[in-house]
């Protein structure tokens, strides 16, 4: 099996469906009792430490809605991100989709330093949470800014295809609940797989184009103007 997913952006209305589908799919249920010393160390990568040691995460995020940096931490696994190009009145807007792509070659595996981040017989990208320490090296490794935190664990986190899904056959949730059929996922090694000719359609990774070699995401670029 070769999976891969495929998003149409001529298709895609950004209503957040897939955002929604997949946070009620993988939210996190385990549970590694308070240890905030370990976000409040990641964190202090990017701001003094001395302002939020002790302090509930809660207000953390709320104080750093000017500082990207922090709140890109804790992104969801999927996130629509408006991409624009170009000056009034030619301007183009992309509805990017910002996700792990699942690298053939992932940087994130190679610096990880307890094996924690690995890749399955499949090629995916996964994350093992009882070895993650949160050190950070694989959100700063990974090309396409697609890792993130879950502090409910207190480790990285980012999309797995919901693999726990496709080897029992099924699709990730996200691609299940796209009311346009803008997300679609299949298997490259099936010939009779329709994904096959979607991927030549589509370019991997971004809007513009790969940023590692190879890897399960594409998108469909827009015939059109947003």
């Amino acid at each position: 099996m070769k999976p891969v997913m495929v998003i149409d952006l001529n298709l895609c209305t950004g209503c957040g469906a897939c955002t929604a589908a997949c946070l009620a799919e993988n939210s996190y249920k385990g549970e590694k009792g308070e240890r905030p010393n370990v976000i409040y160390s990641l964190i202090s990568k990017y701001l003094p430490i001395k302002l939020y040691k002790g302090r509930p995460l809660k207000e953390i995020l709320k104080e750093a809605k000017g500082n990207p940096e922090i709140l890109n931490l804790f992104e969801p696994r999927t996130k629509i991100v408006r991409v624009e190009e170009g000056e009034y009145p030619n301007v183009n807007v992309l509805l990017w989709h910002k996700m792990c792509v699942h690298c053939d070659d992932a940087p994130c595996v190679s610096v990880c330093p307890t094996a924690a981040t690995y890749q399955t017989k499949e090629g995916i990208v996964l994350v093992n949470k009882e070895k993650c320490i949160l050190c950070g090296a694989c959100i700063v490794a990974c090309p396409y800014g697609a890792r993130s935190v879950d502090p409910s664990s207190y480790t990285v986190d980012k999309c797995t295809f919901c693999y726990h899904r496709i080897t029992k056959g099924q699709k990730p949730a996200c691609v299940e609940t796209c009311p346009t059929g803008a997300r679609m996922f299949g298997d490259l090694d099936d010939p009779n797989d329709p994904i096959r000719e979607k991927v030549r359609e589509g370019v991997l990774g971004t809007p513009k184009g790969p940023k590692e070699e190879s890897g399960k995401l594409y998108f469909i670029l827009p015939s059109r103007k947003v």
